[in-house]
């Protein structure tokens, strides 16, 4: 598998940690777009893989949901056994 494979599923892993978690902590796109300093559109083409979220925004998210990026790619599971 080529670096950029790796990390396009890195990506996607992480999107789908994100919404999960998302809808667990009963977030709305609305409520993670004020908690990064965006737009709900702009969130919701970043959480659907549409444009990437920045380093700074990814920092925040894993803050939120305190688990770290690298736990979020390996999937939702890693990330509650965490709690």
């Amino acid at each position: 598998m080529s670096q950029n494979e790796n990390g396009d599923k890195n990506t996607d892993n992480f999107l789908a940690s994100l919404k999960s978690l998302r809808k667990i902590y009963n977030l709305s796109q609305k409520e993670m777009a004020e908690k990064l300093y965006m737009s709900e559109s702009s969130y919701c083409r970043k959480e659907n893989g549409k444009s990437q979220f920045t380093q700074s925004d990814i920092e925040i998210i894993t803050k939120i949901f305190e688990c770290p990026y690298h736990i979020m790619v390996k999937g939702i599971k890693n990330c509650l056994n965490r709690q």
